[in-house]
């Protein structure tokens, strides 16, 4: 009984959770019975349940539950059983991310996440939703840790708003590229050029620049431009102005520049983003017919600048010394109880711009002279700020007393108490919104008119083309797709694409498209689909992964183009090859048939004939892999083992060494880098080191980089042992094979060649360009 003698009212009273609270068997409970809940606990759930935003009280060792009426709706399925409850039995999915944090709190220590992304249920359905999330620990009246308190304070709002500008800004930088007129970025204070894109107009500056006046304005310019670029700053509008300009090619023209300020988040200006048109040539016609009149205006126009940077430099220092004395300044400190809690603050000092508000109250109570500070939550960051020592910036809705707005404060603890600086940003707030709701209207506009364009675009493509989410399901097809399988849009969609895949090829193509989706990257297979008559074709399809700005994928876009055409020509293409080579072999047997006859008749030596002969039986297997090069590309291993294995050298394989990479020759340079090869075959197995006993044979060949970007081939073959006669020379006179060597590559294939014969070893090397596309690539 109190002294009315009325009953004590039960506590806790208010809402749905104070019910529940008050109803709640907390005997069975680590707590205990809620009689015997202590004071500080009782203090901190009736601030709980006051208070707008969700938070939660873990409390005890075992930290227990206890959340108001903002909490319970972030829940979920987990109310109304989390009430009470141990936060490890509650939350046992989360608790190896809640365990560190609850550690690092109970050590005395505070933690706070910005913007985290949590699905929760609201209205019965699962939705995205992000979170700033402040963790602080709760004192007995012993001063020790007892407690957890939780607060949250719901950004998805703003989250989903900076994503939304930054893909609007991305569709903006686009349609600034694709333009005509130069795009310029600067400082605050203009005194700093950082981007230039002149179009072909300006000369582009890519890096920061503070002379960019000296190299855009002309010098008798730069006050005009000056000026407005001060009146601009000043009242922070938009700067427009038409005025001369040194051009890309440095002529002189005429530029129409408009620029506006980007504001931060406290309203400072952070940059200047503007454009200029080139207006040389209506500047030029308007001169012609008013020459005289401009000689004039150009005088007036000199004489009003002057006049008007000294009006203006006035006006500034005016602004200047009003502008120092804006924001209200105050300090208080803590009224404290006998318990040491705070329980008021007392007022110590205002400046002149607080006293034009409040009058003089100097020792007055902060809560009988402004009591909504206990609604808004002023007074507990005071009390926040005085205990803990950390700052506090926040902007406030206030309406109460003689305050009706927007406000900015920050607080610092001073002594026992805070000093606090407050602007009021009404003004500011009212035309953020506005901003915001005129930039997303732009956005939403330019978004319509690319996709309405992209639709036409892809109606008029005659391949076939469609669109994919990012789990590969197909959402829209053009009109040639459903022209050419006469599907409908609802026919087509999901996977209802593959009922035109040939049944034979859908394996084929459901496993590339799964390959490519789990992949991420190109999918590209060869496919029949069914023309709307029946009859299958052979198309190319491809599909690509559209990424976001953060390499997300968002959607799949794919096209198919028809090569049933391309198919077959290859294929006869191919008959006509085999057919061609059998004919070039035929011919290669009569050339040497008449060759041997006419050497019959006219007396040549069997050396002759037999060197003829072996020489016209290299250039066939030449060609014989040439024929085939389309399909296996000829390498420089390939040819010289081809050249070996015709001369017989299986036997002496063990004494052949062969070294090098995997390297595709041109096909001009293999014939007559085969009949080189065959020269020294040959010349190795009846005279040099396959010619011996002991004789060895080392073939090796490396790229190496050469002048510029060229790449070129270094074989070095190499004979020990070729058992020479003593006395023999280091030179021989010139036959068919160093003939072909050292004077015939050189000039075919812009090769330098070195050919040693010792008395013992045979050294000859061969310095080739390679070409682009040397590189064989593994499995093809």
């Amino acid at each position: 009984m109190d002294g009315s003698g009325a009953p004590p009212a039960a506590w806790p009273d208010g809402g749905d959770m104070a019910n529940r609270i008050r109803s709640h068997d907390w005997a069975a409970t680590s707590l205990g019975a809620i009689e015997t809940w202590p004071s500080c606990l009782k203090t901190t759930i009736s601030l709980l349940l006051g208070c707008g935003f969700p938070m939660i009280v873990l409390w005890g060792e075992q930290l227990t539950q206890i959340y108001n009426d903002g909490y319970r709706d972030l829940m979920g399925l987990k109310h109304p059983a989390g009430l009470g409850q141990p936060s490890r039995d509650c939350w046992p999915e989360v608790w190896h991310i809640n365990e560190p944090i609850y550690r690092r709190v109970w050590a005395g220590g505070t933690c706070t996440f910005e913007n985290g992304h949590y699905p929760i249920i609201r209205s019965g359905s699962l939705e995205d939703a992000w979170f700033t999330l402040s963790y602080s620990p709760l004192r007995d009246e012993a001063g020790r840790i007892a407690g957890i308190l939780v607060t949250l304070v719901e950004t998805t709002d703003r989250v989903l708003a900076d994503l939304a500008l930054r893909e609007s800004e991305a569709r903006y930088r686009a349609l600034v590229t694709a333009g005509t007129s130069s795009v310029y970025r600067m400082s605050p204070d203009w005194r700093q050029m950082r981007q230039l894109i002149g179009q072909g107009f300006l000369a582009d500056l890519a890096e920061p620049c503070e002379s960019w006046a000296d190299h855009y304005i002309l010098p008798e310019d730069r006050d005009a431009v000056s000026a407005v670029i001060a009146e601009a700053i000043r009242t922070r509008s938009l700067f427009q102005l038409e005025h001369r300009v040194r051009r890309a090619d440095g002529s002189v023209g005429w530029t129409f520049s408009r620029a506006v300020p980007m504001l931060g988040p406290e309203g400072d200006i952070v940059e200047w983003f503007g454009t200029a048109s080139d207006v040389t040539e209506r500047k030029l016609a308007e001169a012609s017919l008013r020459e005289s009149e401009d000689r004039f205006r150009a005088e007036l126009e000199r004489q009003v600048r002057e006049r008007t940077a000294e009006l203006q430099a006035s006006r500034d220092l005016l602004q200047a010394t009003m502008d120092c004395s804006m924001d209200m300044i105050q300090v208080f400190e803590a009224v404290r109880d006998e318990d040491g809690q705070i329980v008021d603050f007392r007022w110590l000092l205002n400046n002149h711009t607080s006293e034009s508000r409040y009058g003089e109250v100097r020792g007055e109570s902060l809560l009988e002279r402004n009591p909504g500070v206990v609604q808004e939550g002023i007074f507990d960051a005071f009390k926040q700020v005085t205990e803990t020592g950390l700052p506090s910036i926040a902007e406030r809705r206030y309406d109460h007393e003689q305050f009706n707005g927007w406000f900015f404060q920050s607080a610092v603890r001073l002594g026992d108490g805070v000093a606090t600086t407050t602007k009021e940003i009404s003004a500011w707030k009212t035309a953020q919104e506005e901003v915001l709701r005129l930039r997303d209207a732009i956005a939403q506009t330019a978004l319509r008119e690319s996709e309405d364009r992209f639709r036409a675009l892809a109606s008029l493509i005659p391949v076939l083309l469609w669109r994919s989410d990012a789990d590969g399901q197909h959402n829209s097809a053009n009109e040639p797709w459903l022209a050419y399988t006469g599907q409908t849009h609802v026919q087509s969609q999901g996977s209802g694409w593959l009922r035109a895949i040939h049944p034979d090829d859908r394996a084929q193509v459901r496993e590339a498209f799964e390959t490519g989706r789990e992949k991420r990257h190109l999918i590209e297979v060869q496919l029949r689909i069914r023309r709307s008559d029946g009859a299958y074709r052979w198309f190319l399809v491809r599909q690509a992964p559209i990424r976001d700005e953060a390499g997300q994928l968002t959607h799949w876009i794919g096209a198919a183009m028809d090569i049933h055409d391309l198919r077959e020509l290859q294929e006869r293409q191919a008959v006509l090859v085999a057919e061609l080579q059998h004919r070039t072999r035929n011919l290669l047997g009569v050339v040497r048939s008449i060759a041997h006859q006419t050497m019959v008749q006219t007396g040549p030596t069997t050396r002759f004939r037999e060197q003829f002969s072996d020489r016209l039986a290299a250039l066939s297997r030449v060609q014989g892999l040439l024929s085939r090069s389309e399909q296996e590309p000829i390498t420089l291993h390939t040819l010289i083992q081809t050249e070996l294995d015709a001369l017989g050298t299986g036997n002496f394989m063990d004494r052949i060494t062969l070294g090098g990479p995997p390297v595709r020759l041109r096909k001009a340079s293999v014939q007559t880098l085969a009949l080189a090869l065959h020269e020294l075959a040959t010349n190795a197995r009846q005279h040099g080191a396959l010619s011996t006993e002991h004789g060895r044979l080392f073939v090796t060949w490396r790229a190496e980089a050469g002048a510029g970007d060229e790449e070129r081939l270094l074989l070095e073959w190499v004979e020990d042992g070729i058992g020479r006669q003593p006395g023999a020379q280091g030179t021989a006179p010139y036959g068919y094979g160093r003939e072909l060597i050292e004077r015939a590559m050189p000039y075919v294939l812009d090769a330098r060649t070195r050919y040693e014969l010792g008395e013992t070893r045979l050294l000859c090397s061969i310095d080739m360009p390679l070409g682009n596309g040397w590189r064989v690539r593994r499995g093809a």
